[in-house]
């Protein structure tokens, strides 16, 4: 074969999967023809679709250097996006700004890489554009609502999700979102809808999922409790049998987190004196994001909001395997690994998100599992550890639908795993409290709702800032905001969500109310 016979059928077999099939083909390309940007290209869509998405981005880049295409930016983008470049990520849509000349799947395409990396507003441009092009994919619709609700344009992501309803009526994941949205009265809900779509034999685990948390919501939104709380069930039972999940496969990580606690001299000592990072952490669902929004309300203070940037420095740096960027060889193989290095990557990879300010929040809540690092490369900053009654967070990660496919949250479908997974938290919270005190806040959830100015008080003393009036009307904050608590930060501070666990108590396990008594303080 001919270099375009070559060419032509590896793009075959890539469209048919065969990807494996198609790498020879595409080396036998580069080896005679080594400007062949396709080639590049091809190779690195193999490589991604493998699990070595380095490989991809160095060979996009390779492909990029030889012809200049909307295509190939869009996958080096994609790329970025899965490995949470933000930096990266908006270095390339700087090279690829939004323009209707771009195919609706391009401008797509780009808009996910930012949305992955939080940067919402910036992907409503390119998810815009993609709606005028394609106006009639129910998914373009989905992603450009999915952006404007974290930007808090909540109008124009309620027409969104019902567009993508129009087009698909089973587009599962919309539905979810217009429940998010809230607005739920006995006038205005999904419910019948819903319990339709609930009871077709043919959803996957992924629908039940969306649908039977969405039915929850709205019965809880109208005080029928006992129906909430048996769709939502109904709907974790199912993710239950359908993935494979042991606590003991979380306890490996929280054993490893608690061994470096606990011999803090296998680290390295940073020189990093650097205090821009504040670090917010703690259990999903514990009061992360508002804390989030209050500190970044201050004038020197931005949110670059949860990263993985701090894992996926560590994960470089200790060159592990595997393609997770949590788990307890590479926490373990921090022992190895220069602390100062560390500092200077995780600053480098905020660079661009964090803006120049004086101080940032990195608001990952799952960094508690980095705590023992997080100190040995920054001595100087400041680490805050949101702690909410044990069981409002037993109950809110329940009711949460987390990213179904991470495995990091499997824990959340059921309440045994999710006591287990609290307990442990805090256990690691109280022996790096006792082993580390300096520069570490613990922030009671309850008390900082019922006396904000108190509480904001003490923790801006502790950041070192000055005080600003203005921090406590998170209301008036403009940032986006991409976690679960999208729609409830941009209303004002509140007590309603304080004992909320009380709605379902009547249809808690037997073992919960000791539970209870072990771990509240």
């Amino acid at each position: 074969m001919n270099i375009t016979s070559k060419h032509q059928r590896a793009i075959s077999l890539i469209n048919s999967g065969k990807f494996i099939d198609a790498h020879p083909l595409l080396v036998d390309i580069v080896k005679a023809s080594p400007t062949h940007a396709d080639a590049y290209f091809l190779l690195g869509i193999v490589n991604l679709e493998v699990g070595n998405p380095k490989k991809a981005i160095a060979l996009f880049e390779k492909a990029l250097s030889y012809q200049h295409r909307t295509e190939y930016g869009a996958y080096l983008a994609k790329t970025y996006g899965l490995l949470a470049e933000t930096n990266s990520v908006l270095s390339v849509t700087e090279r690829f700004p939004a323009s209707s000349a771009m195919s609706a799947t391009h401008l797509d395409t780009f808009g996910v890489a930012l949305s992955h990396v939080g940067q919402h507003e910036l992907a409503l441009r390119y998810f815009s554009l993609a709606r005028i092009a394609a106006p009639d994919v129910a998914n373009i619709h989905y992603n450009f609502g999915v952006s404007a609700k974290f930007s808090g344009e909540f109008a124009q992501a309620i027409s969104a999700f019902e567009d993508a309803i129009r087009l698909q009526p089973n587009h599962y994941p919309s539905h979810f979102a217009l429940s998010d949205l809230g607005h739920i009265n006995p006038e205005n809900n999904h419910i019948p809808r819903l319990e339709t779509l609930f009871e077709d034999q043919n959803n996957t685990v992924e629908a039940t999922l969306h649908i039977g948390h969405a039915l929850c919501k709205e019965y809880e939104a109208l005080s029928q409790y006992k129906q909430a709380f048996d769709a939502l069930s109904r709907a974790k039972a199912v993710a239950l049998a359908e993935f494979d999940y042991e606590f003991e496969q979380d306890l490996c990580l929280f054993n490893a987190t608690k061994q470096l606690i606990r011999s803090p001299a296998w680290l390295s000592q940073s020189e990093c004196t650097s205090d821009q990072p504040i670090f917010v952490l703690g259990m999903p669902r514990s009061g992360t994001t508002l804390l989030d929004r209050m500190l970044s309300n201050h004038r020197n203070v931005v949110s670059v909001g949860e990263t993985q940037a701090f894992g996926s420095a560590l994960k470089r740096l200790t060159g592990t395997a595997g393609h997770g960027v949590l788990d307890a060889d590479t926490l373990l193989a921090a022992k190895q690994i220069n602390m100062t290095e560390l500092a200077t990557q995780y600053l480098h990879q905020t660079r661009v998100a964090a803006q120049g300010a004086k101080r940032f929040i990195e608001k990952l809540p799952f960094n508690f599992f980095y705590l023992p690092l997080i100190r040995a490369a920054f001595p100087q900053a400041k680490i805050i550890c949101m702690q909410r009654n044990p069981m409002d967070t037993l109950i809110g990660n329940y009711r949460q639908l987390f990213a179904i496919r991470n495995p990091y949250y499997r824990y959340a479908y059921s309440l045994e795993s999710i006591a287990a997974f609290y307990r442990e938290f805090v256990e690691v919270i109280d022996n790096f409290s006792d082993a580390a005190p300096d520069n570490f806040l613990i922030v009671n959830y309850e008390e900082l709702v019922s006396d904000p100015e108190t509480q904001l008080n003490t923790i801006v003393s502790f950041c070192q800032l000055d005080w600003e009036d203005n921090m406590v009307a998170v209301e008036n904050n403009q940032q986006a905001v991409a976690t679960a608590s999208a729609v409830q930060v941009r209303e004002a501070i509140h007590t309603r969500y304080v004992a909320r666990w009380k709605h379902f108590d009547a249809y808690l396990p037997d073992w919960v109310p000791a539970f209870a008594k072990e771990l509240t303080r």
